[in-house]
């Protein structure tokens, strides 16, 4: 059971309602660069990634659309570990404060950095204790995707140089699940600390921004890392015999829906679903609030096959290798520094072949709910087939 600080109702409100405060009654934001802050007891950062740029190419896109080869180019920047005493963390994102007003600039992105969402510290209040902790939150933390591709990385990269006795702060009522991700890196529930929504006092905190920089979204950052954690990742689904058990044939394809999805639903799914029926042997639906962790893992692994909407869900094919993952978009091409472009990648990164698969038409706006005719997407099955057979591709990831 990991430790819970157990937040009372009334900070969040209290919070919130003076970072709503008019401009002219509160002290002023000071932000301080990250690499300038102080750090703690005379401890020098310490480089984990070193800054660079490669090309990630995309080959089963370019065997899809024909034509010039389909590539992205990756950038990253330097990053270190940074060691803080005697700070204050604020809100669910656990912003770090050096003073009421003293806090970490632009550049780390980790928080949110508009104004009126920074919850701060308030006048006169310490905040409770929470002794040594590791920084494991931020903004969109209650993203599976978001924490998989950003929070854990930054995690992995400072493995051999954090505190091992410290724990991991991570935001208020997500431990539950964020545990289940981090059992994959051998990181045990009773490490994990919840924040709060008000404020906390730490004697020391371990910061890591997130590795990306502003040339690359999601922050994914150095691929090299973001592979090497995939491998351990891979390997302790192995362990926890998560591979074991009988598979479907190899024209056998796992369909991740979006229909339990708040929003940005394809309204069409079930004429997808059928299309893909007569296309495969087998088709199974997973709609991922209907079944646990673990057998969403175990699932992952075992079609040969895997298609989903554009959404969080899709985060899974991280979890896999040597498959064929479709990737169901709107418009007509994936745009680079997207989220689009970001799971194609990782599904790459991870050891899968991956397209992405356009419905043609204009985006139907943020957060609506939009649709794929069936026509087209039967065709584009048919087609990719012709062009890249799964068969030839599967032995020669045997090989590998």
């Amino acid at each position: 059971m990991n430790l819970r600080i157990k937040p009372q109702p009334w900070q969040r409100f209290v919070h919130d309602t003076y970072a709503s405060l008019p401009p002219a009654l509160k002290p002023a934001l000071r932000f301080v660069p990250v690499e300038k802050a102080k750090g703690g007891r005379g401890r020098e950062a310490v480089l984990l990634q070193k800054a660079g740029c490669t090309i990630l190419q995309h080959p089963l896109q370019t065997a899809f659309l024909g034509g010039v080869p389909q590539r992205s180019e990756l950038k990253w920047p330097d990053r270190h570990l940074y060691t803080f005493d005697d700070v204050r963390l604020c809100g669910d994102q656990a912003r770090i404060f050096f003073d009421n007003a003293s806090t970490i600039g632009p550049g780390t992105y980790v928080w949110a950095e508009k104004s009126a969402k920074i919850r701060r510290p308030l006048p006169g209040l310490r905040g409770r204790g929470c002794g040594s902790v590791f920084h494991l939150t931020g903004e969109d933390h209650n993203n599976r995707a978001h924490f998989l591709f950003e929070y854990m990385p930054r995690l992995y990269a400072s493995r051999e140089l954090r505190d091992p006795r410290q724990r991991l702060l991570v935001a208020p009522g997500h431990a539950r699940w964020q545990s289940d991700y981090l059992s994959l890196l051998g990181v045990s529930p009773e490490s994990l600390l919840e924040g709060s929504p008000g404020t906390l006092r730490a004697e020391r905190v371990e910061f890591v921004p997130l590795l990306g920089g502003e040339d690359q979204y999601p922050h994914i950052g150095d691929p090299e890392i973001f592979k090497s954690m995939l491998s351990d990742i891979q390997r302790n689904i192995q362990r926890n015999g998560w591979l074991e058990g009988p598979r479907p044939s190899s024209r056998s394809l796992l369909w991740i829906s979006r229909r339990d999805a708040p929003s940005r639903r394809l309204s069409n799914e079930d004429e997808l679903i059928q299309a893909a029926q007569a296309h495969y042997a087998e088709v199974r639906v997973l709609v991922l609030s209907e079944v646990s962790f673990d057998q969403q893992v175990r699932l992952i692994n075992q079609y040969e096959h895997i298609a989903g909407a554009h959404g969080q869900g899709m985060h899974l094919v991280a979890l896999t290798r040597g498959k064929r993952i479709l990737l169901i978009e709107q418009g007509k091409r994936t745009r680079e520094q997207t989220w689009g472009a970001a799971f194609r990648n990782v599904a790459e990164l991870a050891g899968n072949e991956a397209v992405s698969l356009h419905n043609g038409l204009a985006f139907a706006g943020l957060g609506r709910d939009w649709w794929y005719p069936r026509e087209k997407f039967a065709a584009d099955l048919r087609k990719l087939d012709e062009v890249a057979p799964r068969e030839s591709h599967q032995t020669s990831l045997g090989t590998t």
